[in-house]
């Protein structure tokens, strides 16, 4: 018989043997981490199982670690599943062992691996790759040579072998994505590691994987896997697809039976399950009684576990070198590692690429906080009880249905009792609960409108000690609290009947026991919305902000959440990213504020996302400008003789302008705004006018944002009027755009609650919260509004900036000075529509 010994330290056995102990001797899963004799030496549980689900995560372990895990029936031989599991692991370089409950037998299913030595990048070789006579070039069409594409890629393979942080702002046109791809890909195959390249916007995370990725597979000579990584909600769960084909009537609303029909067909044919592989996008309701969640999933119990569209995703992610991601997933799966969870989004990963890393904060911030929404509310509530025209649908009367004959066989009092408080006491809370939602969100409605006294459809309201003394604050926080109280009388009966279930010694249908399942994860989430409730509504602190939203909207409820975010988030970045990495990367075109107080150009980045903690003899900082001639394809024309954005009559002047502009272009423009108020009141009167000049004018929000896009692209003289996510993300090369129109200087909102909220503590500190806050971010924001014009060298076209602050104002300089230096044009109107048409002239 082997010896354990010569596997296991016997302190770390008998820590192993308490951790089972302690599991009620269910199955445990340890990573192991192994000495020069490759016995192990330290152990972490990551996991611990139940008689019902055994979940299995191996992503925090390592190449050369070990994953131990106990069989309670002593039988240490490998189940077939336990195989398929040792194989995924092995790829990855982890070995795997099963031991008994006693922790005296062991199977080394595995052997454990030997950790290898760091290769580190051999940078001459790296360089040359993007130079002419380079692999790249002698295989990419229309090769340009670009200096600064390989100044950047120089900056990343040193930032790999020195573990470092990488901050380049790199322009347009650079070819960033080729700069920092190949450095990854030749350290994660190197050194069997695995790196996140993670981006804000779908279009880049395409041309990724579509494009760039492919090419660099084809030329590179060295074998590598890179997935796309989408968030578990985005694929379909065919145990819930089974479930609702069996019991159609009693889990579905009658107007969700037809899409439902649908999504059960598409299942049989789909290639990877994912919402993407629709020809059509489901109503979200729909979606989400489908859609794989974390806790509702059975793991390895599952009886599709290995048809599982999530674990097949999972083990591709598992192999692959490169991970693609986009930051929202990415802050999830560090959210939820901080939270020491162990249902992680990503595998384990050492290196990070943050691409688009200027929308870094906002997303971070996000994520760093919570909130509750009347739809989230309702949603967690019908899934357990629903009224509809056919009769009820829902958990609670579908486990009651199910315990019903069990009641008649068995004649066991705790069934009725489990069956009384169902009908008796929960189904009406569940209703109470679902009617009471509504008045309280319509009530939260009326007091945010009736106190901020505006005609937009999107208001914020700060909870601030201010609003705390409002006459009527006092009376809706009691209406609040009423509510959590029943959600939380709620959730303390659906406790009861689990823990009743559990105590009852009688085998159950895998129908009740998935049910139990779904009944205990809307009470988790029942419960985790009454917590989340009482830290916006009943407590305060210096460190958080909280708000109330509403959104407008005429025909239906109107949308309403309660949120609570991070005054700052530079504590948790550094925790959370920077500390927990070996190589960062942050890139983009608007990273940088030149002309201002700043010790640096990248001080207010730093600062904002927490890189101001890190060591920085561990920070590399880089500015490479983009390789066009601003100077002969631009011209930016800044009007002076327009009255300021907060006077009456800038609508109708700009308008005007904006006339003459576009009929210099001849269409091919962005017409950019800071709100749909503005927005609409130009667009009604330009439109027409425009229709007469044969120029079809599009504005968002009239179809999706991608269709939208794709008619301006499509229609050469047409123009597009759009608000905040047209700035930036949005990429038309050529002809299709040759003007673009920026209304005025992009600030933001200074009573948006976490604006106003970090304008305070600044002031608080005795700083200038405009100069190192508001124009910072107005100033990066511009520059991405700039950005859009000109995308590669034969690009030529026109930028207006109808805000005379720019020029006028002793911060516009800042504003200036970062932009990309082309030629400028300013002063009176007919002088500059004078130029800008001299210089579309030139050819």
């Amino acid at each position: 018989m082997t010896n354990i010994d010569s596997y296991i330290h016997p302190l770390i056995i008998k820590e192993i043997r308490e951790a089972i102990s302690d599991a009620g001797e269910n199955e445990v899963f340890c990573i192991g981490k192994t000495n020069d004799e490759q016995i192990v030496v330290h152990v972490e549980v990551i996991a611990r199982g139940n008689e019902f689900a055994v979940p299995m995560v191996y992503e925090a372990a390592g190449r050369g670690d070990v994953v131990i895990h106990n069989h309670p029936s002593g039988n240490v031989n490998p189940s077939e599943n336990d195989l398929v599991i040792s194989h995924q692991l092995s790829n990855a370089g982890i070995a795997s062992y099963i031991v008994n409950n006693e922790v005296s037998r062991i199977y080394a299913v595995i052997e454990p691996f030997r950790k290898d030595k760091i290769q580190k990048l051999d940078i001459n070789k790296i360089c040359l790759s993007l130079q002419p006579g380079g692999i790249v070039s002698r295989n990419l069409p229309n090769y340009e040579h670009r200096p600064q594409q390989v100044e950047m890629i120089n900056q990343t393979a040193i930032a790999f072998n020195e573990a470092k942080i990488g901050v380049i702002e790199a322009g347009t046109g650079v070819g960033k994505s080729l700069a920092y791809l190949i450095p990854a890909i030749y350290w994660a195959t190197q050194n069997h590691d695995r790196c996140v390249v993670s981006t804000r916007t779908i279009n880049l995370q395409e041309q990724l994987i579509k494009k760039d990725i492919p090419f660099l597979k084809k030329i590179l000579g060295v074998e590598f896997e890179a997935v796309l990584v989408k968030g578990r909600g985005n694929y379909v769960c065919l145990r819930k697809l089974a479930r609702l084909r069996d019991n159609q009537q009693l889990l579905i609303h009658d107007e969700h039976q037809d899409e439902i029909g649908i999504l059960l067909d598409w299942s049989k044919s789909t290639k990877d399950g994912s919402r993407s592989d629709l020809s059509f996008i489901p109503n979200s309701a729909v979606w989400e009684q489908v859609a794989s969640e974390s806790d509702t999933c059975l793991r390895s119990t599952c009886e599709f576990f290995q048809q599982c569209f999530v674990t097949k995703a999972r083990r591709k992610a598992n192999q692959a070198n490169i991970l693609v991601s986009n930051h929202s997933l990415l802050f999830s799966d560090l959210a939820v590692r901080s939270l020491g969870a162990d249902n992680a989004v990503l595998p384990k990963y050492h290196h990070l690429i943050f691409d688009e890393a200027h929308n870094i904060e906002d997303i971070a911030t996000d994520y760093f906080g919570s909130g509750v929404t009347r739809t989230g509310i309702a949603r967690a509530l019908r899934r357990l009880h629903y009224k509809t025209k056919k009769g009820p649908t829902g958990f609670l009367i579908f486990l009651s249905r199910k315990l019903a004959p069990l009641i008649n066989q068995y004649q066991i009092d705790s069934l009725k009792i489990i069956n009384e408080k169902i009908n008796n006491e929960l189904i009406p809370q569940c209703e109470a609960a679902i009617s009471q939602n509504d008045e309280l969100m319509d009530g939260i409605s009326e007091f945010v409108t009736s106190i901020e006294k505006s005609t937009l459809f999107e208001l914020k309201l700060r909870i601030n000690d201010s609003l705390r003394q409002h006459p009527l604050w006092a009376q809706l926080v009691i209406r609040i609290n009423n509510f959590a109280r029943l959600l939380k009388k709620l959730t303390s009966g659906l406790n009861s009947i689990m823990d009743k279930l559990d105590e009852i010694n009688l085998k159950l249908s895998r129908d009740i026991l998935f049910t139990k399942v779904d009944i205990e994860s809307q009470r988790i989430r029942l419960n985790t919305i009454v917590e989340t409730i009482n830290q916006i509504i009943n407590e305060q602190d210096a460190e958080n902000v909280r708000w109330l939203e509403i959104f407008k909207r005429k025909t239906m409820h109107d949308i309403v959440r309660l949120r609570i975010a991070p005054l700052n988030i530079s504590e948790q970045m550094n925790e959370m990213v920077f500390k927990n990495f070996q190589t960062i990367i942050l890139t983009s075109a608007t990273l940088t504020i030149s002309g201002s107080n700043f010790k640096n150009d990248f001080q207010y980045f730093s600062k904002q996302t927490g890189l101001n903690l890190s060591d920085t003899n561990r920070v590399l900082i880089q500015k490479i400008p983009a390789p066009f001639d601003y100077q002969k394809q631009s011209i930016t024309a800044i009007p002076t003789d327009i009255p300021l954005p907060n006077s009456t009559e800038f609508a109708d002047e700009i308008s005007k302008i904006i006339f003459r502009a576009i009929e210099i272009s001849s269409g091919r423009a962005f017409i950019l705004f800071t709100s749909y108020g503005l927005l609409n009141k130009v667009y009604n009167f330009l439109s027409p006018k425009l229709e007469e000049l044969g120029i079809t004018a599009f504005k968002q929000g009239q179809i999706n944002r991608h269709t939208l896009l794709q008619k301006f692209k499509s229609d050469k003289t047409s123009v597009l009027f759009a608000t905040d996510s047209f700035w930036q993300g949005v990429d038309v090369e050529g002809d299709a755009l040759e003007s673009v129109i920026i209304t005025k200087l992009p600030f933001k909102v200074p009573s948006e609650p976490i604006i106003e909220a970090r304008i305070e503590a600044i002031e608080r500190a005795g700083g200038n919260a405009f100069m190192e806050y508001s124009v910072p971010q107005a100033v990066l924001k511009l520059k991405q509004g700039f950005g859009r014009l000109i995308r590669k060298k034969t690009d030529r076209g026109s930028v207006f900036i109808l805000d005379k602050r720019i020029i006028e104002k002793f911060y516009g300089k800042i504003f200036l000075r970062s932009l990309p230096q082309s030629k400028i044009a300013s002063g009176p109107s007919e002088h500059v529509l004078h130029e800008v048409e001299k210089f579309f002239k030139i050819k």
